[in-house]
């Protein structure tokens, strides 16, 4: 049994690990050692973080546990004090027998701890000193449709308005290297990100506050999986090698995403589909 501090001052957000279940629940702090991603690679090749980043004097409100009744399925979804409400795992597929879903941790006003079984099947149960209930989970509202996958695939969300700077996550694959999520700056030391973000392959800031929009290239691996290539702050002159997704500083930027592809929306404009 494994076990993790939260809501201490200093916990600057938390990742978890995903590979059919969860493997790894991480509180990050200032000057850590990060060297745990390296360890989860060595034990799973297809693994898949999400992270949450906190602003100042954030934390920890609920966190629910789904699961289907073939417990072949589960999620969390993390709610705080500042209103921000994620889900770090899976997102349901509406094909399967639907979650059932169960608070497992309520904060109590103080620092607190939450358990895991930490084993090479991964876990699929958390616990905490909160009494589990029934209390209804929160529902991730998204615009966009759940993207066609015989697999999990997860969600992310995050608005495109005062931004001051991106910081994108790379990933090196056999064949490529794609950008896997963006680690967002707002004024204030405000962060949030889309994607699969692991801080040990944060690039450098991309400062965009004298830009007027962002453009996304996107690419395919194996024929098949769409992936983000490229960034670009200019209109972008290699129309032929990548297909551009224009972004503008307003709304939401919306992104499905799995450990070989992903599907981003912004208003009514997407990111390449996956070819069957």
């Amino acid at each position: 049994m494994a076990s993790l501090e939260c809501n201490n001052e200093a916990i600057t957000g938390l990742s978890l690990a995903w590979a059919g279940c969860m493997l790894f629940f991480h509180a990050h702090r200032d000057n850590e050692d990060i060297s745990f991603y390296r360890h989860i690679d060595r034990r799973q090749r297809s693994v898949v973080w999400t992270y949450l980043p906190f602003d100042d004097g954030e934390f920890i409100e609920t966190i629910w546990w789904g699961a289907d009744i073939f417990a072949s399925f589960c999620s969390i979804v993390v709610s705080t004090n500042r209103g921000r409400v994620m889900t770090m795992g899976p997102h349901l597929n509406p094909w399967r027998p639907p979650a059932v879903w169960s608070r497992v941790f309520a904060a109590s006003g103080g620092p607190d701890r939450i358990y895991w079984d930490y084993s090479q099947w991964g876990s699929r149960k958390l616990a905490t000193t909160s009494p589990a209930d029934q209390t209804p989970g929160p529902s991730i509202s998204h615009i966009s449709p759940r993207p066609y996958t015989s697999g999990p695939i997860l969600y992310s969300s995050a608005s495109l308005q005062d931004i001051i700077g991106i910081i994108p996550c790379q990933k090196r694959h056999k064949a490529h290297l794609s950008i896997t999520g963006l680690l967002i700056c707002y004024p204030n030391n405000c962060q949030a990100c889309v994607g699969e973000v692991r801080l040990d392959s944060l690039c450098t800031t991309i400062k965009v506050a004298d830009f007027p929009a962002l453009y996304l290239g996107f690419t395919y691996a194996e024929h098949k999986f769409p992936y983000l290539a490229r960034i670009e702050l200019l209109p972008p002159k290699d129309m032929e090698t990548y297909e551009w997704l224009e972004l503008g500083w307003q709304g939401t930027l919306e992104w499905w995403y799995e450990s070989r592809q992903c599907k981003i929306w912004y208003n009514d404009k997407e990111s390449p589909a996956t070819h069957m």
